[in-house]
């Protein structure tokens, strides 16, 4: 069971956009706070999804630096434009 507050949920829903990358972050979540529950102080949840995006490996470090590469990430919807794929099957 995962215990994320809402705000930090959120943030994660728009950082990771479709449900099984959602999941993979789950996954990676509990195999790091498991591997390091004694022996590292646990970042913020922003750090962990930004260590997620550096590198799925849940034996590095959790560190707050990682939250850094959330604020390297672009947000451009009109490059991720899809609709061209649709209009056949309108």
């Amino acid at each position: 069971m995962h215990v994320i507050s809402q705000p930090d949920y959120l943030g994660v829903c728009q950082t990771l956009v479709t449900p099984g990358e959602i999941a993979e972050y789950l996954r990676f979540r509990e195999e790091l706070i498991s591997h390091w529950a004694y022996s590292a102080v646990i970042p913020s949840e922003a750090a962990l999804a930004g260590q997620f995006l550096e590198s799925e490996d849940p034996q590095k470090k959790p560190h707050e630096k990682y939250r850094q590469n959330l604020h390297s990430l672009r947000e451009e919807p009109s490059e991720f434009d899809l609709s061209f794929v649709l209009k056949p099957f309108a």
